[in-house]
């Protein structure tokens, strides 16, 4: 804590505060001779004319516990209607780059912080780009979104009540919390689609976020180096170096691309062998 003492009485009476708060165990405080300030008190006079008056600013301090509001205590209100965004996605991401931060309180509620430009992250597989280039942080793409009236939540948004006007939503780490809004937009996408083939839910690594790029390419990385274990079986061998892409749109072929090039390119002149195997 930082207390600033504003006295007539210049340092003997810092001298005199010093020797109470060596008492306070617990705390920690810094003294200059200014002003005085503890939490939320701003000041409690503009000059202490004694060194009694001091004394009894500081067990004021000490009494009410005050402190300054912290992040966790925003956003503030500022009458203004209050829009919350769902989702950090193509349309999420450029609502919130046009909207005017002039006429609405924003809220934005996303499992992700930032907006990922999906054409690149086939590329982010292989490494060819590294994750961080596809990925835009939301504060970016929105600077109103820095302001204290405004926030983000990196949480998932689990249910919306029509009635009371707010959205139940849900941390990673099981705490829950409601989000009141006056305008609400749902951009939460769609789910990526398994064609009904039994066990790609259970066993694949779907293509849609930097998060599973990385798993993507981490698996391939580990298996290329397992195939370079002596004494492997040929039929193990040659499964750990098959790749199977489920789907033929965008993203798959993409994904194809990017394989062939970092197979024929890069992995042939390390590794021969296993690029054959491939």
């Amino acid at each position: 804590a930082h207390l600033t003492l504003w006295s007539l009485a210049g340092r003997a009476s810092v001298a005199i505060v010093n020797r109470q708060l060596a008492s306070e165990r617990g705390h920690t405080w810094h003294i200059r001779v200014q002003m005085l300030r503890c939490g939320s008190l701003l000041p409690l006079a503009a000059r202490a004319r004694s060194v009694d008056f001091c004394s009894k600013a500081l067990a004021a301090c000490l009494a009410t516990n005050a402190r300054i509001p912290s992040q966790d205590d925003l956003p503030l209100s500022t009458g203004r209607p209050k829009l919350v965004v769902v989702g950090t996605g193509w349309g999420g991401a450029r609502l919130l780059k046009d909207i005017d931060t002039r006429l609405y309180d924003l809220t934005v509620t996303s499992q992700r912080n930032h907006m990922v430009f999906t054409p690149l992250l086939a590329s982010t597989t292989v490494g060819t780009l590294d994750p961080r280039s596809v990925a835009v942080h939301i504060t970016d793409i929105q600077k109103g979104l820095l302001k204290p009236q405004n926030a983000v939540y990196v949480a998932e948004a689990t249910a919306v009540d029509a009635v009371k006007q707010v959205v139940h939503v849900r941390s990673e780490d099981g705490i829950q919390f409601e989000v009141k809004y006056d305008k609400l937009v749902l951009a939460t996408g769609s789910q990526g689609s398994t064609f009904g083939i039994p066990g790609v839910l259970e066993h694949t690594n779907f293509l849609r976020d930097v998060t599973q790029a990385e798993a993507i390419r981490h698996k391939l990385m580990d298996n290329l180096a397992k195939a370079g274990i002596p004494g492997r079986l040929t039929e193990e061998w040659h499964r750990i170096l098959h790749i199977v892409i489920v789907g033929g749109g965008p993203t798959g072929v993409e994904v194809a691309g990017e394989l062939t090039d970092f197979i024929k390119e890069d992995l042939k002149r390390i590794y021969p062998g296993r690029a054959k195997g491939m």
